[in-house]
């Protein structure tokens, strides 16, 4: 897991902060396919400007081979650059279909003090048609996946969640990395409880609720121990909150957080649910966003 990763590159602090990351995870024996994406809009801008759009791409090309990616080359085993004609997400799926990636890596963008945190236009296009896990690396994150810093899950409910304790456990499992296994219960029971016991045990027994959640959470953990081929380290912690925000709390002390992606059946990932817009626009680790089709059935 994680030894083939597709980065997006573009030659801002954000890309290369998610190139030293995916370098860094990957490993001397690993492999980093980089992409950088030539916005038909920007292409044709330049044309109209200057008549010469393949100046345009002549520089991309002889960026994304130098100054954009020469740092890392001998880091990994294997560093390819390409610079595809297309929108940045699209361009990033498609390679990532390509070369069978474990993962596609962006930077998130940077914010002015006091301003909401926002996701960029790729990631919103990414997150509409993920292939493949999507880690999102933002500023201050460390290099890679080492110590013992835990693989921490969200939980919330049905395949989606699945697919990320999935993915999580194999993460841990190849990388000998303790597993967190976090539910938050939500403050708002008409909008986050899930059934009728959930807003009768939030209104008549708050602390009865709470129990029940952890139990559930136990059970969870030992479900996932059972299924795994070696003995992980698993932490279960149930909080209280509004889900968005304690999970940017978590991942202030994990190495890795993943999510799993919810589809509404009214958008069918058309829109970028509010929850996930705040975690990735105010993380304060690495996020991996995992989607059902991250799960690879042998």
């Amino acid at each position: 897991m994680l030894r083939r990763l597709v980065v997006g590159i573009d030659g801002t602090d954000a890309s290369a902060r998610a190139l030293d990351w995916a370098a860094s995870t990957v490993g001397p024996e690993g492999a980093l396919h980089c992409v950088v994406a030539a916005s038909p809009m920007i292409e044709f801008g330049v044309d109209v400007i200057t008549g010469d759009p393949l100046g345009y791409l002549a520089f991309l090309e002889r960026h994304l081979a130098g100054d954009w990616t020469r740092r890392v080359v001998d880091q990994v085993a294997e560093c390819t650059v390409e610079l595809r004609e297309q929108h940045a997400s699209l361009a990033l799926i498609e390679a990532a279909i390509e070369v069978d990636a474990d993962a596609i890596v962006v930077g998130s963008h940077h914010h002015r003090a006091g301003a909401p945190g926002v996701i960029g236009r790729a990631t919103r296009g990414l997150l509409r048609r993920l292939p493949t896990a999507l880690i999102v690396v933002p500023e201050g994150a460390g290099l890679g996946m080492s110590g013992d810093e835990p693989v921490v899950v969200g939980l919330g409910h049905g395949e989606a969640t699945e697919a990320a304790i999935w993915w999580a456990t194999q993460v841990a499992d190849d990388r000998d990395l303790p597993v967190g296994l976090v539910r938050v219960t939500g403050d708002a029971p008409v909008f986050q409880a899930n059934g009728l016991l959930d807003v009768l045990g939030y209104y008549l027994s708050p602390s009865d609720r709470e129990k029940w959640t952890t139990r559930d959470v136990a059970r969870l953990a030992d479900a996932v121990q059972e299924n795994s081929d070696h003995v992980l380290s698993i932490d279960v912690e149930v909080r209280g909150g509004l889900p968005a925000v304690q999970l940017v709390e978590a991942t202030r002390t994990a190495g890795l957080l993943v999510v799993g992606q919810h589809w509404s059946a009214i958008s069918r990932g058309h829109r970028v649910s509010q929850p996930l817009r705040y975690l990735l626009g105010h993380t304060k680790g690495v996020v991996a966003v995992v989607p059902e089709a991250a799960v690879h059935v042998p």
